[in-house]
């Protein structure tokens, strides 16, 4: 029995120009049997990401044609599997709108105005007391360094 010839890029590279088109039209019918759409997952990269795959170690191939069509059908299946799985947890959702708490999104509002208000009421000092102001509350300094540091 003959030794099987060993996988190499450029074997690769054959099967990618014989069967690409082939690849590509096979992917696109498991894709629509598995109510996966166009906008999810594109057949061209489906069967791309397989042949990258299958070039990351092409020594570890025995039979390149089978091995693509496996990473092909794996790939699709789990783009099936994580879609429903998206299905699921929307209609979990939908029919118990009490079990998903919408995000609590704080009110920063007081904050906002407790802000302008400051910068308002800084715009009203002079320029040392503006100084001494941030110098004291933003830089941390104490009022015995701000009044060395202003002279």
């Amino acid at each position: 029995m003959a030794e099987p010839k060993a996988v190499t890029a450029e074997t690769l590279g054959e099967v990618f120009a014989q069967c690409r088109g082939e690849m590509t039209g096979k992917a696109r019918q498991l894709l629509q049997g598995a109510n996966v759409p166009p906008s999810v997952a594109d057949a061209d990269d489906i069967v791309s990401s397989a042949f990258a795959t299958a070039l990351r170690d092409p020594g570890s191939v025995r039979q390149p044609r089978a091995y693509l069509d496996k990473l092909i059908r794996t790939e699709i299946l789990h783009l099936a599997t994580r879609r429903a799985e998206h299905h699921r947890m929307d209609e979990k959702r939908a029919a118990d709108p009490l079990c998903c708490p919408p995000p609590c999104v704080a009110d920063f509002s007081t904050l906002v105005d407790n802000r302008d208000a400051v910068h308002r009421a800084v715009r009203e000092l002079s320029v040392p007391q503006r100084t001494a102001v941030w110098a004291t509350h933003a830089l941390d300094y104490t009022r015995d360094e701000t009044a060395i540091l202003m002279g």
